[in-house]
């Protein structure tokens, strides 16, 4: 008799789509195809929430890196350069929701703001004590931010209730103040 070698019935696609997921071949294929994907969510997340205001599902995300890049921060000029940064991003906000008529979120955001005025001004001192040129720097670009936004918002807020007007006093007078500390 002779050896025979049985021929090998062939495969359905279903048998071999099972073999091949079964196979360890497939694992790091979806692990970057996964890794990629969260990239790019993370990355369409971070990129949308920039543009949200408060009240937006995205505003907590878009302060919390606005945290992150602080916590990051090298130096004390970086620290007080990102807030200034977002002294104005808090001014704008503000600016974005009168033009949307969205008056509900302005009294809490200029609340905010005359937060963030302060710890850029605690910024602009610390600085001082290292750097006085740069903490003049400082002092001269947030002093520029605070004069350009005063003027808009001093014109955008004619359109506004009186209700919600009313709460512009805090800016102003963060604004005052602040003038006049970092002249100190």
């Amino acid at each position: 008799q002779e050896n025979r070698v049985p021929t090998p019935v062939p495969l359905t696609w279903g048998e071999r789509l099972q073999q091949f997921l079964s196979t360890q071949k497939i694992a790091p294929v979806a692990f970057v195809f996964i890794l990629m994907l969260a990239l790019f969510v993370s990355g369409a997340v971070v990129s949308a929430s920039q543009k949200a205001l408060p009240g937006d599902d995205l505003y907590s995300v878009k302060i919390t890196l606005e945290q992150i890049a602080l916590a990051a921060s090298i130096d004390e000029k970086n620290d007080a350069e990102l807030q200034i940064q977002m002294v104005e991003n808090r001014l704008t906000e503000i600016q974005t929701l009168i033009v949307a008529q969205s008056y509900e979120e302005i009294p809490e955001t200029i609340l905010e703001s005359t937060e963030q005025i302060s710890k850029a001004i605690e910024s602009i001192q610390t600085v001082n004590e290292q750097d006085n040129f740069s903490a003049t720097e400082l002092a001269a670009q947030l002093s520029g931010i605070l004069e350009e936004q005063k003027s808009i918002l001093e014109i955008l807020v004619r359109s506004t209730p009186s209700n919600v007007s009313a709460n512009f006093y805090r800016v102003w007078a963060a604004s005052d103040f602040a003038k006049f500390k970092v002249a100190d």
